[in-house]
């Protein structure tokens, strides 16, 4: 039974490793994928959009990060409004 267990572990931190998040954070937004990790600071971004179908951060310096990744059925829209809402509210003090 112990080796069954053991399997079940190994293939859900498979699935974990290959997953990907977006982590709404007080102080950023947090993208993970696999063991890529990439924290943006809401102080560092101007705006928040879809272009093509993907999130993107915009920044101050006119640089942009893209966001290609699906939201557990989550509209895109929905999901930047979100952001938009928690980068507003982070800049603020809003959150904690």
């Amino acid at each position: 039974e112990a080796s069954y267990l053991r399997n079940d572990v190994g293939r859900m931190r498979r699935v974990l490793d290959e997953e990907a998040y977006l982590a709404l954070r007080s102080d950023g937004a947090l993208f993970v994928r696999g063991v890529e990790r990439r924290l943006v600071r809401w102080r560092d971004v101007e705006d928040v959009r879809v272009e093509r179908g993907r999130l993107v951060l915009v920044g101050h310096d006119g640089g942009s990060i893209e966001i290609d990744a699906r939201f557990s059925g989550h509209p895109i829209d929905e999901v930047m409004r979100v952001a938009r809402d928690v980068r507003r509210k982070a800049l603020f003090g809003l959150l904690r």
